[in-house]
């Protein structure tokens, strides 16, 4: 089964210039902070906000000396000790702190594909495009598994 078929067309998704406070905002009622597909005017994607990357960029910089040191390991940042004033809301961009080093899958590949680079990259969703880079979709895990208990009639 295709990419296509199984992701979530009905995403949110941010521009360069969408604030923090903005960002933050938009995703209140979720119960989760999911991947934020960042885009341009044409819809094509040019970077991705995750939990992950939100923290690391308001985490207490020392902490980067860390990363550098091969027989470290991985640090983990305090989501309660971050450097961050009710300022920052207003001052701060989603450009500022977007990943622009990022993994997608194309709605043409196959659920299997998309699954096998969920677990190469460690992540939960990916971002689904085009073969001219616009942003179609999103697909997760669970989505994934959905269509997998469809497929075996667990549900209609």
């Amino acid at each position: 089964m295709k990419a296509s078929k199984v992701m979530n067309q009905k995403i949110i998704a941010v521009n360069r210039s969408t604030t923090l406070s903005a960002l933050i905002e938009s995703f209140r009622n979720f119960h989760s902070f999911p991947l934020v597909p960042v885009v341009d005017k044409k819809n094509t994607l040019i970077g991705v906000v995750s939990f992950k990357g939100l923290v690391e960029a308001f985490s207490s910089s020392g902490q980067d000396i860390l990363k550098t040191i091969a027989f470290v390991d991985e640090h983990h940042a305090d989501i309660f000790d971050l450097d961050i004033t009710p300022e920052v809301g207003e001052l701060c961009i989603v450009d500022d702190f977007m990943q622009t080093k990022f993994v997608t899958i194309n709605q043409d590949s196959s659920i299997e594909e998309a699954y096998r680079i969920m677990q190469l990259h460690k992540c939960e969703q990916l971002p689904v495009v085009d073969a001219g880079g616009k942003l179609v979709g999103v697909i997760g895990l669970f989505d994934i598994l959905l269509s997998i208990f469809c497929e075996k009639g667990v549900i209609t």
